[in-house]
This record gives structure tokens, C-alpha cells and sequence, in this order.
């Protein structure tokens, strides 16, 4: 009975650790989500940009390499003119299914943006659980 009130001695020191690593990964994920990454899919002509918080923040069709790829298409029922951008650059003409496969891009770059922030919070997370002595799997994220 009186080893359980041993224990409750250290009860302050641990309190006193847990707000320490609060206040810790509070600081961690502030500092991640100004972090950014940009991933790449076909080649770099879709580009997409997520930040620490896995959101999206941009992205970005290469209009120039667009055009390149689609200037040699024929005018015809199954193509629809699009615009890369609503003021200036080249007009372009994509079949449906071109346009399907640079959809696919987008989501592959979104994806494989979103993967990469998503390591680098597992890494984040494991080094404070490290520092804190904790081990590996204890913090969320890790």
C-alpha cells in the first residue's frame, strides 16, 4: 500500500514532463506547417505544393510544356479548346482522354506532395518522442 505513495511523489516531476513535451509538439507543429514541399508528376508539368497541415497550397500546369505536348493535336469533335490561362498564353487542344491523364497527374502530384509531408511529420514526431525519451509510436503522427 505504501509503494503506491511512493509513486505519487514523482507525480508533479511527471506533470511538470508532460506539459513540457505539450508545450514541445505544440511548438513542432507550428513550425511544420509553415514548412512546404513540391512534388512533381509527368515530368514536371503538374507541380503541386502541401504544407506541414498536409493541405494543399497551390497547384501548377507548366503552360509552355503543356502546349508543347498538345500542338500537334488535329481540331475535331472529340477535342475541346482549352486555355491555359484566362488572359494570355497558348490555346490548347486536348482530347478527353488528355485531359483525363493530366487530371491523373494533378492527383499524382497532390499525392505524392501530401506522402512527402507525411514522412517529414513521422520524422518530426520521432525525433521529440526520442528527446523526450519516449518510445518510437508514443505521439500521434509518428
Amino acid at each position: 500500500m505504501f509503494d503506491n505513495l511512493k509513486n505519487l511523489a514523482q507525480l508533479p516531476q511527471m506533470l511538470a514532463k508532460a506539459r513540457e513535451l505539450q508545450e514541445k509538439m505544440k511548438s513542432v507543429q507550428e513550425d511544420l506547417a509553415g514548412r512546404t514541399l513540391t512534388c512533381e508528376a509527368g515530368g514536371g508539368l503538374v507541380r503541386a505544393t502541401v504544407n506541414g497541415k498536409l493541405e494543399v497550397l497551390s497547384v501548377r500546369i507548366d503552360a509552355e510544356r503543356l502546349a508543347r505536348l498538345y500542338s500537334n493535336n488535329d481540331i475535331s469533335a472529340d477535342l475541346d479548346p482549352i486555355a491555359n490561362h484566362p488572359d494570355d498564353g497558348p490555346r490548347v487542344a486536348m482530347s478527353r482522354a488528355d485531359f483525363q491523364s493530366l487530371e491523373d497527374l494533378i492527383v499524382a502530384a497532390v499525392r505524392a506532395a501530401q506522402q512527402s509531408a507525411a514522412e517529414m511529420i513521422r520524422h518530426e514526431m520521432a525525433r521529440v518522442a526520442s528527446e523526450a525519451g519516449l518510445p518510437p509510436g508514443m505521439l500521434p503522427g509518428q
